[in-house]
């Protein structure tokens, strides 16, 4: 089974409302999990939605085997606008305080405390968003790269090309690294769409409206046949590297 976690309840909503067959819903320390199938697929749906200063809590059940997190980011390059999207690759917590960037951004220096990432499942997303998007002209842009995760604020835009230019991160989010520091013994990969404003207090509908529920559904939608053809022994009909959309990966510079 995989889990699909959002931070946006009204994500979960819309990927609830397009999901097949029954559904059914528990209590688990207080988060509401809602069993369905998309694409034929098992899944759960979970919300975390939560405000500033409080814990995220990500509890995967014993029978989830990968977790997709949907998060909201604000770019740090000027090739990704509101409603594209970031598969992060490595995640790196920002310990620090809002506006002080020195020196507090944690797993830089020490490679054991960079949080672990699914590559497989990273690849398989991008291969997805590729063959879902392949031939429309008004896809949003995906690039693979790192992201830094944490209580960044204002920072992450002031500090934005020292960022790219030394750390090789596209994107800074809230809840990616918290989320991903439960899950290290689940395949965790986060999905973020791009949105102009993650300051607290920000106008949330202002954000919602340039929040393409549709274009990540179709991205899941498209990853979870594909692997619905491989558990059950099938072949897919593209690989990756044919696929017609070229996907950009984000390389920190020497």
């Amino acid at each position: 089974m995989l889990a699909l976690i959002s931070t946006d309840p009204e994500e979960i909503r819309y990927f609830m409302s397009r999901s097949v067959g029954d559904r059914t819903s528990e209590k688990s320390d207080g988060t509401v999990l809602t069993y369905c199938r998309i694409a034929d697929f098992p899944v759960v749906l979970v919300s975390v939605n939560r405000a500033a200063g409080t814990a995220i809590v990500v509890t995967p059940q014993a029978d989830v085997e990968d977790i997709v997190f949907s998060t909201r980011a604000k770019s740090l390059v000027p090739y990704l606008q509101a409603g594209d999207f970031v598969i992060a690759n490595r995640i790196l917590p920002f310990t620090g305080h809002p506006g002080n960037m020195d020196g507090k951004v944690g797993g830089l220096e020490k490679d054991n405390q960079k949080l672990k990432v699914d590559m497989i499942m990273a690849d398989r997303l991008a291969e997805a968003y590729s063959l879902a998007f392949d031939g429309r002209s008004d896809r949003p842009e995906l690039v693979v790269g790192g992201i830094i995760s944490g209580e960044i604020g204002a920072a992450a835009g002031i500090e934005a090309a020292r960022l790219y230019r030394e750390f090789g991160v596209v994107a800074a989010d809230r809840e990616a690294a918290e989320a991903a520091g439960q899950c290290q013994d689940n395949g965790f990969v986060s999905i973020c769409t791009i949105v102009d404003d993650l300051e607290v207090g920000s106008d949330p509908l202002q954000q919602r409206r340039k929040i393409p529920y549709a274009d990540l559904f179709t991205i899941l939608v498209r990853y979870l046949e594909s692997r619905n053809g491989r558990e059950k022994g099938s072949k897919q009909t593209r690989a990756c590297g044919s696929a017609a959309i070229p996907i950009h990966v984000a390389i920190p510079e020497p």
